[in-house]
């Protein structure tokens, strides 16, 4: 299954990573391209809570980021 988040903010991001969680492949979405560029590399763009170093592996096996360009 694969699904796509739009908005990778304290909302977004952590629904995209439960997502993840779940086995599902997240594709996830942001007009931020510094956020999306530093989500991409594996870092944490929010402050971390014990047991983020799990987040840092969802990222790299069921994440991806893009860049959102709206006009």
């Amino acid at each position: 299954m694969k699904t796509a988040i739009i908005g990778l903010g304290y909302v977004g991001l952590p629904l995209s990573l439960q997502f993840a969680r779940s086995g599902v492949t997240v594709l996830g979405l942001d007009i931020d391209p510094a956020k999306v560029e530093a989500l991409n590399a594996g870092k944490h763009v929010y402050v971390e809570k014990p047991g983020s170093h799990k987040a840092h592996e969802l990222l790299h096996t069921h994440y991806e980021s893009k860049p959102l360009y709206l006009k």
